[in-house]
């Protein structure tokens, strides 16, 4: 395959140089000592190619007779010989060293440039690749708010959440509690007995069932249930100290926000002293508007954000 690739390649250079056979034979010659020292060692020597020398062409010289002019005798013109074919090696070894000849000027024309590596392409699928997982970290943060926000206002204007079916819980200390799935009871209980899920700062539960008169530090009748079920479980896991967290909506006054928030937070920790846990397993904290779980723009999402949260501290 490369002997077509050089041959059509001197023919191109002969034809944009203007060329003759005698021009490139003249020219490998000139670069004679050149390509010798491009060849691998050893390969000049087994060409031959010290010893190869410019051929020389001798054209034989033809005698004019003397012409009367009178006369016109007819003229004998010299015939000149061509050469008898001889050996193959008389020809094998002049195509080698065309052959040789035409490597050694692609490599000096630059035909063995370098290779451009296609980094544009690269650059564009990496960033269609983060792109991608940006849109799948938006699309898992809009699922779980959407499960969060499962529910409706009632006639109070509290947000009612969704918990599914009440099941029977039984704890350690043998006492069974009513609570449904996906109420913050069942939720806490299951993050403590899991020895796999370490105690951190992120991990928040909601409250579902704790409401407050509006704009008050008062807990509405209904929320005691709940509480009492808190009070059941801290009893049966005596080594859990939980943090309680107080939330309100962005309207209004921020600080006063704040201190409703604190306030609430401090009621419902109190509502479990009474009960018979231990202070010093209890902390208490108002955060105001801050860490809002849904959108303020409506009153569904101002519904959830006034709201009571319970992080376990230690277990």
């Amino acid at each position: 395959m490369i002997v077509p690739l050089i041959t059509g390649y001197i023919s191109k250079l002969m034809a944009s140089k203007g060329w003759g056979i005698s021009d490139l034979v003249g020219k490998i010659f000139e670069s004679k000592a050149d390509i010798a020292a491009a060849l691998p060692q050893g390969l000049s020597d087994s060409l031959g190619l010290a010893n190869v020398k410019m051929p020389s062409v001798n054209i034989p010289k033809v005698e004019v007779p003397n012409v009367d002019l009178p006369k016109v005798p007819p003229v004998n013109y010299g015939v000149v010989q061509e050469p008898k074919s001889g050996s193959i090696f008389k020809w094998l070894i002049p195509l080698l060293i065309i052959l040789l000849g035409g490597w050694w000027l692609m490599g000096k024309m630059g035909c063995n440039g370098p290779k451009v590596e296609n980094t544009v392409g690269a650059n564009i699928d990496s960033l269609g690749s983060t792109m991608d997982s940006a849109t799948d970290v938006m699309k898992t943060e809009a699922e779980a708010a959407q499960v969060a926000i499962v529910g409706k206002l009632n006639e109070a204007g509290d947000f009612v959440r969704d918990l599914g079916v009440v099941i029977v819980k039984k704890l350690p200390d043998g006492k069974e509690i009513k609570v449904a799935e996906n109420s913050v009871e069942n939720k806490l209980i299951m993050f403590i007995e899991d020895k796999d899920k370490p105690v951190d700062k992120t991990t928040w539960f909601t409250f579902d069932r704790l409401y407050f008169e509006p704009g008050k530090s008062v807990l509405k009748a209904e929320s005691q249930g709940q509480i009492a079920n808190i009070d059941a479980i801290l009893v049966a896991y005596p080594n859990v100290k939980l943090k309680i967290g107080g939330y309100t909506d962005n309207t209004g006054d921020a600080a006063v926000n704040k201190k409703i928030s604190n306030e609430r937070a401090n009621v419902a920790k109190n509502e479990l002293v009474k009960m018979g846990v231990d202070a010093k397993r209890l902390d208490a904290e108002g955060y105001g508007a801050e860490h809002p779980i849904a959108s303020n723009e409506t009153p569904e999402g101002r519904a959830q954000n006034r709201r009571i949260d319970i992080r376990v501290m230690e277990k």
